[in-house]
């Protein structure tokens, strides 16, 4: 998984701090033995240098380099933050940024945003998409189409969030709003999205983002045939989504024809 860079080396120097241990490849070694010593059962075991040639490294190579985040094994970070006390890597992630309510926290990570194409094509259209928080622990989301990069903050209200991205020309800007409820770990969220078709008219549809375990970085566009029975190709999208965009008619909401700009245009 990715784990922003400032967390996780917080994590280690408070491991180390607590084993009484230097921060260098002599005392990581030795925490690895107190951190194993600690662990439960069913948490994973870290191998003699892990904490030092895989996590320290990736530390400073990621600094160095001036990443934000790193690429870290979820079962390894678990097995480190339970030895602050932690039951799990998102327990201490929400604990290190308050910001991200109770509402947002649970759809911290990546999706892909599918919506049906708007040309009337039996298409569905999938687009990653990144929810986290920024270096000022402000929740954002970003969506990475195949000719823009479109970002923005993310504002909550009566179990929903919404938010205005802009692309990175500053030309284009979607609207988003999505019912997150009270669950704890969504698969799927529906909602809406209305901005400027390429036409250059208004339109508003429905869009949903499905969970995914991809890395943001490897994460693809897709064009999808729309099907009932989709192909082998694309057997990891839910089928029920195909079912869900079948009826144009029900995907998009547009306006009529305008060109007087008075009555006779309704």
């Amino acid at each position: 998984m990715e784990i922003e860079i400032n967390l996780i080396e917080k994590a280690l120097k408070k491991s180390a701090e607590k084993g009484q241990l230097t921060y260098d490849r002599f005392g990581l070694e030795k925490l690895r033995d107190k951190i194993n010593d600690e662990l439960p059962d069913d948490f994973k075991q870290l191998g003699k240098r892990y904490l030092y040639d895989t996590v320290f490294l990736a530390i400073q190579n990621g600094k160095k380099n001036g990443n934000r985040k790193v690429s870290l094994n979820r079962s390894c970070l678990d097995s480190i933050v339970y030895y602050l006390g932690y039951n799990d890597i998102d327990h201490y992630r929400q604990a290190q940024v308050p910001m991200i309510s109770k509402e947002i926290f649970p759809i911290e990570g990546n999706w892909y945003s599918v919506v049906r194409c708007n040309s009337g094509l039996h298409q569905l259209l999938l687009s990653p998409v990144r929810i986290m928080a920024n270096n000022n622990n402000v929740p954002t989301i970003e969506l990475r189409g195949p000719h823009r990069h479109y970002s923005g903050n993310i504002n909550w209200a009566g179990g929903c969030i919404n938010s205005l991205l802009t692309s990175n020309d500053n030309i284009k800007s979607i609207h988003l709003c999505f019912k997150i409820g009270l669950s704890k770990k969504p698969k799927i969220i529906l909602g809406v999205f209305s901005g400027i078709s390429s036409g250059g008219d208004p339109i508003a549809g429905k869009e949903i983002l499905m969970k995914s375990e991809e890395e943001f970085s490897v994460m693809q566009n897709y064009i999808v045939p729309l099907s009932d029975e989709p192909s082998a190709k694309y057997s990891w999208i839910p089928k029920p989504i195909f079912k869900y965009f079948e009826d144009y008619n029900k995907c998009y909401f547009k306006i009529g024809h305008a060109s007087t700009f008075d009555l006779n245009d309704l």
